[in-house]
């Protein structure tokens, strides 16, 4: 009867060791830390000479944005973190190159990370559509207001 219950005791301390060193494996696994500029792939779409002629052109993109440098303006039709997304973008239009930029925002970079997770997990061209849309529209929210 005593060897039982020393047996059992070994078997419910050994257990809670393991099961604790397990969670606190699992639990930093998740955890990534946002450093204040991080590199993102932005898919453009095309350079223009004026915001006019850009208007002009982009007629079957529904949501893009676009940067004003140099005495031109490029139009951009995505955002993501890595390039295997950005590839799923990139191939649903024709003609689009990405650009690798630093952006330093830590709350965007937060609602990328979420979004790419989504983009991981698809490949419906309407659900990329999607999702990009959103993330356009928070760039615009908190990147381009921030500044």
């Amino acid at each position: 009867m005593k060897k039982n219950l020393i047996w059992m005791f070994l078997a419910v301390i050994s257990g809670l060791a393991l099961g604790k060193l397990t969670f606190d494996k699992y639990e930093n696994k998740d955890v990534v830390k946002a450093s204040a500029t991080m590199n993102v792939y932005m898919i453009k779409y095309g350079t223009y000479a004026s915001v006019d002629e850009m208007k002009a052109k982009i007629i079957e993109v529904n949501k893009y944005m676009y940067i004003e440098k140099d005495k031109s303006v490029s139009a951009y039709v995505g955002v993501v973190l890595n390039k295997n997304n950005a590839n799923k973008v990139a191939r649903i239009y024709n003609n689009v190159t990405l650009e690798k930029v630093s952006i330093d925002n830590e709350a965007f970079m937060e609602c990328l990370k979420e979004y790419e997770k989504l983009l991981d997990v698809t490949d419906d061209k309407n659900s990329i559509l999607i999702i990009e849309k959103q993330v356009i529209n928070k760039y615009e929210e908190l990147v381009v207001q921030s500044e």
